[in-house]
Formats: structure tokens, sequence, C-alpha cells
């Protein structure tokens, strides 16, 4: 799949490379990687794993004929969360120039009341996001995705959903 994430009118190349999901005990993790339209070296890359500390979901946004990456990393350890969503697109040297981002964090052991709240503000944001994504790679809980096939196509059914975190924060109350 192409897309021109540094915006000079050449194609960058994504390659997602899955084999680290089939061999788990080799250490390896499945990776998704840009390649420079130019030069053709690589210039961004990010690890995903099926094991909870590595999740992440990737996607190919585009807005306004602009191709963008999106990146969507749900983190929680024991109740203990930071979600944090972003899209950008890349400079030539691999930087990220951010379009728009969301970053939380809040503890289900500890919850305050403006959590529930800041959660669903969170929520809205990504979803409004995802619902012009496309699915490039995605671990998310445990199991390996990978989207991709109709360029241009957005799949349905990329949605966050916070009704689980919610219900456990209105439980302490």
């Amino acid at each position: 799949m192409k897309a021109d994430f540094t915006g000079d009118g050449i194609p960058e190349s994504i390659q997602i490379d899955a084999g680290g999901a089939a061999e788990p005990m080799t250490g390896e993790e499945p990776t998704i990687r840009v390649f420079s339209g130019k030069t053709g070296e690589m210039i961004w890359s990010l690890p995903v794993n099926t094991v909870h500390g590595g999740w992440n979901n990737v996607y190919l946004y585009r807005d306004g004929g602009k191709a963008f990456l999106m990146t969507w990393r749900p983190a929680m350890y024991q109740g203990a969360a930071d979600y944090e969503w972003k899209i950008f697109s890349l400079t030539e040297d691999g930087k990220e120039k951010i379009l728009a981002s969301d970053f939380f964090e809040f503890d289900l052991n500890y919850p305050k009341k403006s959590d529930s709240e800041r959660l669903r503000g969170f929520a809205a944001g990504l979803n409004t996001y995802l619902k012009k994504a496309q699915l490039l790679i995605s671990t998310q809980e445990g199991i390996l995705r990978i989207g991709g096939g109709d360029e241009g196509k957005i799949e349905e059914g990329e949605y966050y959903d916070p009704s689980k975190e919610l219900a456990e924060m209105k439980n302490y109350w």
C-alpha cells in the first residue's frame, strides 16, 4: 500500500511485517514500517504486539485529499490506564508532524468523578477520526488484524466503546 505522508507528491510505501506474530517465542514483534517515496529508506516504524503491553492500532487517515497516519494506543495495567491517539504526517527524516491528538490517564482503582466525563469526551474525539480511518494493523485485545486490502476503503467497525471503563468508574461511587 502507498500514501503520501510527507506531502511532497511522491507516495511512501507501507510495509507490514507480521512474521513475529506467527512465532511469538522468537522475541520478534509484528512491525509496520513506512519507506520514503523519494529515497526508499525507512523513515518511520512502530512495533505492535499481541502481548498486552504492546497493543497498538495503526490507521491510514485521509482528510481533504491528504494522507496521514493515525495511532491509537489504549494501555491499561491493573486498572491504571494511559490512552493516547494521534494523527500525523511525516517529514522526510521521519519526524512526526501532529495534526490532532489526545492523551488521557486515569485509574479505575481510584477514579475521580470528572474521569467519566473526560473519558466520554476522549472517546467522542477518537471516534470522530476513526470514522475516516482505514485500518492498517491492530493487536488490540491480543488479536492481530491486518487491514489495507482495498485502498481507500474504510472498514466498518472501527469504534472505541468506553462503556466497560465507565461502568467500572460508576461502581466506585
